[in-house]
């Protein structure tokens, strides 16, 4: 899925989801993500990390946005050893009556399960019946879990460390763009 895409009549998509990338590349059929490309995630995080707004949600507040107009992101949190966090976080997502509609295209609706205005939306996150997609599910996740407790991977290191990540998930890496 591009980060960006233009559509229908003036119409703008954007998601950066870097564990969307990171995890397709354990699949075998995504193309290698190349070091370029990395580099242009990895500023884009940088940009918004500069000029982005920063503010503390207290008990009872509530933050809404558009998933396809704004990146977000949540700063870690400190909790006692054999207590139970203080932070609580519910999440939701809402599909109002009047959203717009997505690009129409295998990406969106894989991810989405619609793209039409005004409908909820989620698919990915439903639980699927269909065997080769539960044993894709069930190899990547095995895959993250094995390279995690050995060490080699640090869950959000693909934007720090490009060659340290291709490495561990059995991919060369490639330094020239498609």
């Amino acid at each position: 899925m591009p980060v960006w895409k233009f559509y229908g009549q003036g119409l703008f998509t954007t998601q950066l989801t870097p564990v969307y990338t990171e995890v397709s590349q354990l699949l075998p059929q995504v193309p290698t993500i190349t070091r370029e490309q990395v580099q242009a995630l990895r500023e884009l995080q940088k940009t918004g990390n500069r000029i982005g707004l920063k503010f503390l949600l207290e008990p009872g507040d509530c933050y809404i946005l558009n998933n396809h107009l704004a990146y977000h992101g949540r700063a870690a949190w400190r909790h006692t050893d054999g207590q139970p966090s203080p932070r609580v976080l519910l999440r939701t997502w809402i599909s109002p009556y009047n959203s717009r509609p997505l690009p129409d295209e295998p990406p969106y609706r894989e991810l989405w399960g619609t793209t039409t205005a005004g409908t909820p939306r989620g698919r990915a996150h439903e639980v699927t019946d269909d065997p080769q997609a539960l044993e894709t599910l069930d190899d990547v996740n095995a895959r993250i879990e094995a390279l995690t407790s050995r060490g080699r991977y640090d869950y959000y290191d693909l934007y720090a460390d490009y060659g340290k990540f291709m490495s561990a998930v059995g991919r060369t890496p490639m330094s020239d763009a498609y």
